[in-house]
């Protein structure tokens, strides 16, 4: 079977300012994968490296976990065209990213500049977070009714 995504990384110019910008978006479970690395649970590092993104849609948006920038420290939620996304991704550090290529949120661990896709990534990234809200609902409980 075919994987939807295959993990190459790029390390160009132009692909590792991707890091310096906006960050890329996680597939569920990766997240809980990236805390158990960093030895915490998914919940501090939702409070310390992650944010919680969205694709528009109807009749609800779904929500889907990204690495927060160095700006957006403090916020919950990201907003479109927000110009706090637009700083280093928390993941970095003197050294480059703290997770190896397997951990890296699968947007970022794709990243190569000349790659090609028949489908935009953030599409079939928001379909499976469609499917999966686990981890969202962890980090971000829906208050009872």
């Amino acid at each position: 079977m075919k994987k939807a995504f295959d993990r190459e990384f790029c390390d160009c110019p132009r692909c590792r300012r991707l890091c310096q910008g906006v960050p890329g978006w996680f597939m569920p479970g990766e997240a809980t994968k990236a805390a158990e690395y960093l030895k915490m649970d998914l919940i501090l590092l939702f409070k310390d490296y992650l944010i919680i993104e969205y694709w528009v849609s109807s009749p609800e948006d779904i929500l889907v976990l990204s690495p927060r920038t160095a700006r957006q420290d403090g916020k919950t939620m990201a907003c479109w065209g927000d110009p706090l996304r637009d700083s280093p991704c928390k993941f970095l550090d003197e050294s480059g990213c703290m997770l190896p290529l397997e951990l890296r949120p699968i947007e970022c661990a794709i990243t190569k500049c000349h790659k090609v896709f028949a489908r935009n990534p953030r599409e079939i990234i928001k379909d499976a977070w469609k499917e999966n809200q686990t981890e969202i609902d962890i980090v971000y409980p829906k208050e009872e009714s």
